[in-house]
């Protein structure tokens, strides 16, 4: 399980993995999607990860391998708490 507190995501050691940070409001995103597991932000033309579909471990990996990833996370995803 990954937390998330104050806009950043803890792995399940309590380690600080990433902060979350997104230039637009959420009214103005406009996502398209393009794979399984990806989105195009028309907003800001970047990809996003989709998580839904990740495990814990899968998205640490991804986040390890790119911190400047954006990710398309929901509330309602089991994977994530919130606090």
């Amino acid at each position: 399980m990954l937390k998330i507190k104050n806009n950043v995501i803890y792995n399940r050691k309590g380690r600080r993995i990433k902060n979350i940070f997104c230039p637009l409001p959420p009214s103005e995103l406009e996502l398209e999607r393009i794979s399984e597991h990806a989105l195009f932000c028309k907003g800001c033309s970047k990809e996003l990860v989709d998580t839904k579909f990740l495990s814990a471990e899968g998205i640490e990996n991804i986040i390890e391998r790119d911190q400047a990833v954006c990710l398309k996370i929901s509330k309602r995803n089991p994977i994530f708490s919130f606090e």
